[in-house]
Formats: structure tokens, sequence, C-alpha cells
């Protein structure tokens, strides 16, 4: 009997494509073959678990921001979170997470002093020391943005009858068979003794209440301090500091749920690594638009 032929394995680049197609072609090398007879060929079709994976998949760990932007842009996603692209920093990014870490200061305050407007100022200063103004307007902008905040803050937390539980609460659960991981900007506690998630925020982009229900941070939350505490909070808040701005959300198991749905089909999409841009009109803020060619300025 003729010995079986050898064969060359040539692969096509596929990493983009759900299956992988493989051709095997005989190769001629009997001494007195004719170079110019063609030869046959024949086409694999191999299972898409076959492709390799551009990131680990059992190493991947998300968080309600990293979700947010996945919504926001899926290839705004990969570039940040996957690909990890630094992103430049600005002042409003650094506005917020010089608030942030001065509410928390407050809150650990304990000999049963209110805190005062100018000891806030010193605690942001004192965040933002290292930070570079582009011009004394700037600096001014920032101090007077901070400052009213500030004030809001104290108010709020003046006129408020919950008592704070605990402020920056760091947690880590399961959803989709990938691991969350963040911080609870402060869980308080009403007088009914129901707990209540609130998350502070810098900015002016206030979301509808409908739109709060099915936001994937606060839904986060809500599940973490069920996991954590044993019970679903009553409410979850965002709270606008700079418009005195609460938008509140009460909270439900079903309506958690939902939300739990909605991210756990996003993780499947990220692990099946549905990355496609979807530009429009967030492109305007988007740090990456430099290096992304599917972006689109004009709308």
């Amino acid at each position: 009997d003729d010995a079986p032929e050898p064969v060359t394995l040539d692969t096509d680049d596929t990493t983009d494509n759900p299956e992988v197609t493989v051709a095997l072609t005989p190769m001629n090398v009997a001494e007195n073959a004719d170079p110019q007879v063609p030869v046959g060929s024949i086409t694999i079709t191999l299972p898409a678990d076959t492709v390799q994976p551009t990131f680990s998949h059992e190493d991947l760990t998300l968080s309600a921001s990293s979700i947010k932007s996945y919504i926001t842009c899926p290839l705004q996603f990969k570039f940040s979170k996957i690909l990890q692209v630094p992103r430049p920093t600005n002042a409003a990014l650094d506005l917020g997470t010089a608030i942030h870490k001065m509410a928390e200061e407050f809150a650990k305050k304990k000999d049963g002093q209110k805190p005062t407007l100018d000891e806030g100022l010193d605690m942001f200063k004192k965040e933002w020391r290292f930070k570079p103004y582009p011009s004394r307007f700037a600096e001014n902008s920032i101090m007077d943005r901070a400052e009213k905040m500030i004030e809001v803050y104290l108010r709020r937390d003046n006129e408020s009858k919950n008592k704070t539980e605990d402020t920056e609460i760091p947690f880590s659960i399961e959803i989709g068979g990938v691991r969350f991981n963040g911080k609870i900007d402060r869980l308080e506690k009403n007088p009914g003794g129901g707990y209540e998630v609130v998350d502070f925020k810098s900015g002016k982009n206030i979301p509808s209440k409908p739109k709060a229900r099915t936001d994937p941070q606060l839904n986060i939350y809500a599940k973490a301090v069920e996991k954590m505490y044993g019970v679903l909070p009553t409410k979850a808040s965002l709270f606008y500091l700079e418009e005195d701005k609460p938008v509140d959300y009460n909270i439900t198991k079903e309506s958690v749920e939902e939300s739990m749905n909605s991210i756990e089909g996003m993780v499947e999409e990220i692990l099946k690594e549905n990355f496609e841009a979807t530009p429009g009109y967030v492109c305007r803020w988007c740090p990456y638009t430099s290096i992304c060619d599917a972006k689109n300025m004009d709308e």
C-alpha cells in the first residue's frame, strides 16, 4: 500500500470570527512528481472555542464603572479595561476624587463635632495640592465649585435623619460568572431600620428616576449590600452635590433582578469579545478619540 501523503497546515487569522477555517493541502513529495499537477485541498471548520481569546477570561474582573463604560461604547471598554490604554486626567475627574476623599474623612470623625465649611475646604485643598491649574481663572473656578459642593454636603448631613453605617465599603460579588469589585460611597440606616445606599456625584449630567432604577452601579451596590448584610437596601440615591439634587430609587427584589439579568447579558458579550464601537454623541467626551478609527464627532 502507498504511504499516506504528508500535509501542510495553514491557518487563517480569524480571531474576530466565530469559527476557524483550516486548509489541509497534500504535498507533492515524490521525486518524479510533476510540480505542475494541481493537488487537492480540504477545509475543516473547528468549533469556536478553539479560537484563542485576546485576554484571560478566567482572570477578568469588572466593576460598576467598567460596565457603564461598556454600555457607553464596547470599544471604549476594550481600550480602557482590556488593553488598559491610559486615559488623560482632567479637572472634573480630579475634582470628583478630591470631594469623595473629603466626604470619607468627614464621615470618619468620631468626636461628635459637626464638620465645618473651613474644615471641608482644608481637606479638599490637601487632596488637591499637587493638581496643576491651567490658569488663575481655572483655579478660582475649581475652588468655587468645591466650596458649593462642600456646603451642600454639610447641609444634607445636618438635615438627614439617617445614621451613617459606613463609608467606602469594599465589596466583591459574582455576576454572570465574573467577579465584580468596588466600593460603596456610603451606607446609611434610616429611622425605620432600612439600609440606604448613597453615591455622591460631582458631575452635572443628572439622570431621570427611571434611569436611576436601571443604573447598573446602584443595582450592583444593592446586590453587594444584600450579600454583606443579608437584606436588600430599601433605597439607593445618586446625590449630585453641585446641583443639590438627589435622584432616588426605591429598591425592589424585582428591579435588582432585572438589572442583574441585563448585566449578565453584557458580561456574556464581553466574554464573546464583542467590542464593536457604537460611535455617536458620546464620542465628544471619549478619552480615546485620538486612537479610535470609528469615532464620529459630527453627531
